[in-house]
């Protein structure tokens, strides 16, 4: 045997060990997949979040931002929007207010 088909050998070998592994994985998750339960389309979301916004003279763009995040899918009673104005010299907190969020200064 040459030195080439010595390479080549234990390169196959390595490829076949992690190919091996992955099948075993595979094949292990198997009996999980076939007992989990299948979620419906008619669930409803139950997390809440917080969506926070820092701001620092941004009284142009901020009410547009706000309005985005209202207008996702995601019901409203289950998210809050707060603005956290960082020590703006313009209205950035009034805009983001109208908009509908709350707002920290």
């Amino acid at each position: 045997m040459n030195i080439l088909s010595i390479v080549l050998l234990l390169f196959g070998g390595v490829l076949a060990l992690f190919a091996g592994y992955e099948l075993v994985l595979a094949l292990a998750s198997l009996p999980s997949f076939f007992r989990r339960s299948r979620a419906s389309d008619d669930t409803t979301p139950t997390t809440r979040f917080l969506i926070v916004i820092p701001a620092h003279n941004e009284s142009s763009l901020i009410a547009g931002t706000v309005e985005s995040l209202k207008a996702s899918d995601y019901p409203a009673a289950l998210r809050d929007i707060v603005v956290v104005a960082d020590n703006c010299t313009d209205d950035t907190a009034a805009h983001a207010a109208r908009a509908g969020a709350a707002c920290h200064e």
